[in-house]
């Protein structure tokens, strides 16, 4: 039997087009400030959004008629007729957005023309009936010039979408990622972020948009980039493009804004990749950080319940100059730089090896195996006397009666070691190698219990760190504790560090954290509502930190041992368990038989 749903219904149900999480909220409520006038946003949010999210503005606010108004449905003083589609200069237009978050929540709006003595309260609380909204009530309230909106308690009165909600810090996750372009690109707006009482992000007015994309995404970060201007009749495009030796592994850093709009423009995204053309890899990305002018004739900004899109009037012109502009500065590079940045690429994606460096090899690097240069002496063996250790490969630990004789032979491209030993020839990839090492060891240490060992600092060392990695980093602190650092933060986004673990090089700690915090970036997806899914979270967040320390602190291709060094990491490896891979499957070694080399040479 078909049946007319309620009011209510038809309002919850309309509203999942518009808010989906906290975010969304914060999203819409941001937007309507800024189409407000205001040159000051405090947003303040309370267990991820959950249980509270409050926006407030010096806006040009509203008075008791329009504050009646604002909460129904399609009601809006951004456009009047369908023609005005087409000339909309304001994030919002539609009327959607707190009708839908009025009916998903406990809502309160508290507003003040800038030129009366007074303003007005709306309270609206949601009830649990079938019946539509309780009449909302609207009382004079003494306030600021400007509006402040209240959202609390954000799905209570729709459980079943309640409970698709993450943990507090995946909702603030997503917060911020709202939070980080609108911030970006309104650097004439100041910005206050608070969660769970506590200032997270504090943004003056009055800046250049380069400084407010250092201030979000760091100064090492926007040293890296190249400044971009470029201007036709109908684009007029200013923004920044990483260089092709700093492009990464996962598309994060890019941001696309159209007409000051933060939007997902998968066109424009793959014109940039196409710029760079052969001068990164196939699976690598470009950061890229473009506000682009459109004329408002050429795209329609109405396609997208969440305005988060732009359809183009004719793409191929845009994808074309997209293309132009970046090619147009882009750096000169020969071929055998063009070669060199792709190599880089190429062996990270095969691999995951690399930190972010611009060259494909390092020499005379630091090496430490945890022991002193007499240990490395002392581990000198040859064919004849090889009887401390046994070297096993692709086996489990070895035991004291599978003694077997070997000798070194060389170091090849800087990047295998050599043995001969009784069965033949075994290679053995020394950053696996020395990955797996190091995994095991720290392991260990963590499973037995002991304290990771770890080297206290002279000075201790200061690190800048975006917004989104200073909001990882928070998360996942007591895990890089655990594994042998001591980090503590320093005010703004800056982070102190006074240990690390044994084996790191100094030298390249910067970029060791950062690169730690990228790998754990994927984590922030998942969720953690129930005891058990926080206990399995925490063993995953531990074993992708062990995995990747093990890596981005191991030996790498390209890196020059010497004979003692060598040594050692094959001793250390044979008394290694679980010695016959990295910790990301790949073998450590392969042994080639005197067999095999007897039938490829013709002898048998």
């Amino acid at each position: 039997m078909i049946k007319i749903l309620d009011q209510n219904t038809i309002n919850k149900i309309a509203a999942g087009e518009v808010v989906d999480r906290p975010a969304s909220v914060v999203k819409e409520l941001v937007e309507n400030a800024l189409d407000a006038g205001a040159s000051f946003i405090h947003i303040t949010v309370e267990q991820g959004g959950k249980s509270l999210i409050q926006v407030s503005d010096n806006g040009h606010g509203m008075g008791k008629e329009d504050l009646a108004f604002c909460i129904q449905a399609h009601a809006t003083s951004k456009i009047e007729t369908i023609s005005d589609l087409s000339h909309i200069l304001t994030y919002g237009f539609r009327g959607e957005a707190l009708a839908s978050i009025a009916s998903v929540s406990d809502f309160m709006i508290i507003s003040k023309l800038q030129e009366r003595i007074h303003g007005y309260a709306l309270t609206l609380k949601e009830t649990h009936h079938k019946e539509a909204h309780t009449t909302p009530t609207i009382k004079p309230s003494a306030a600021n010039d400007g509006t402040t909106i209240v959202c609390k308690n954000l799905f209570s009165n729709i459980p079943a979408r309640q409970k698709f909600l993450k943990s507090d810090a995946v909702e603030f996750s997503h917060i911020l990622d709202t939070f980080i372009p609108l911030a970006m690109i309104h650097p004439e707006t100041e910005f206050t972020l608070t969660h769970n009482h506590k200032i997270i992000n504090r943004l003056e007015r009055g800046g250049s948009f380069r400084a407010r994309i250092a201030e979000l995404l760091g100064k090492h970060f926007f040293s890296t980039l190249i400044p971009l201007r470029f201007e036709t009749d109908d684009y007029k495009i200013n923004g920044y493009i990483s260089a092709p030796e700093h492009a990464q592994e996962k598309s994060k850093h890019q941001h696309i804004f159209i007409n000051k709009r933060p939007v997902k423009d998968f066109l424009i995204l793959k014109a940039c990749k196409t710029a760079f053309s052969n001068l990164i890899a196939e699976k690598a990305y470009p950061s890229v950080i473009l506000d682009i002018q459109i004329n408002l004739e050429k795209i329609d900004v109405n396609v997208h319940p969440k305005k988060l899109e732009v359809k183009h009037e004719n793409p191929a012109a845009v994808f074309s100059v997209i293309e132009r502009a970046i090619k147009g500065v882009l750096p000169s590079f020969s071929p055998s730089s063009l070669a060199h940045t792709h190599t880089i690429f190429e062996n990270e994606q095969k691999s995951k090896f690399f930190n972010s460096k611009s060259t494909p090899y390092r020499t005379a690097s630091p090496f430490s195996l945890n022991k002193t240069p007499i240990a490395l002496f002392q581990e000198r063996m040859s064919y004849q006397d090889a009887t401390e250790t046994s070297v096993s490969f692709g086996q489990p630990p070895p035991r004291e009666d599978m003694q077997q004789q070997w000798r070194l032979i060389t170091q090849l491209h800087r990047s295998y070691i050599l043995i001969e030993n009784e069965k033949g020839l075994l290679l053995i990839d020394q950053h696996a190698a020395h990955e797996r090492i190091n995994y095991e060891r720290i392991a260990e240490q963590m499973d037995g219990n002991d304290a990771v060992q770890k080297q206290l600092l002279a000075v201790p060392q200061t690190i800048e760190l975006s917004l989104k990695e200073k909001n990882l980093l928070t998360a996942h602190l007591p895990h890089f504790n655990d594994i042998g650092f001591e980090l503590e933060f320093f005010g703004g986004n800056t982070v102190l560090v006074r240990a690390l673990p044994l084996s790191l090089r100094t030298s390249e700690l910067p970029a060791l954290i950062r690169n730690l915090l990228n790998d754990l970036s994927g984590e922030s997806a998942e969720c953690e509502n129930t005891t058990d899914e926080l206990k399995e979270k925490t063993k995953r967040v531990r074993r992708t930190l062990l995995y990747a320390l093990a890596c981005r602190s191991a030996v790498m291709f390209g890196d020059v041992l010497s004979e003692e060094e060598q040594r050692a990491l094959v001793s250390e490896l044979a008394k290694t368990k679980n010695n016959q891979s990295c910790v990301h499957g790949r073998p450590t070694s392969y042994q080639i038989s005197l067999d095999d080399l007897a039938k490829w040479f013709k002898i048998k």
